[in-house]
């Protein structure tokens, strides 16, 4: 799986959040994460919602799926 996303975006994420997008990215690899469409509103795109391990913290991600590649939204990322 490849991912990308904004370097400003994922700068304003470390410093709102306290998570980088590289350690967030990790949700992905816990085999037993949730993963649901995001009905929370009514968006332009199509968002998804994956919780999940990263370090033993669970991690609520946001994200898009752009050129087949999962990309994490800044504003959707908490720790």
């Amino acid at each position: 799986m490849k991912l990308e996303w904004d370097a400003d975006k994922a700068a304003q994420n470390l410093i709102k959040h306290g998570v980088a997008f590289e350690d967030a990215a990790l949700v992905f690899h816990d085999i037993e994460r949730l993963e649901v469409y995001d009905r929370r509103a009514n968006y332009e795109e199509d968002r998804w919602v994956t919780i999940g391990f990263v370090y033993s913290v669970v991690l609520y991600v946001v994200y898009t799926i752009r050129r087949q590649s999962p990309r994490p939204e800044g504003r959707g990322l908490w720790s």
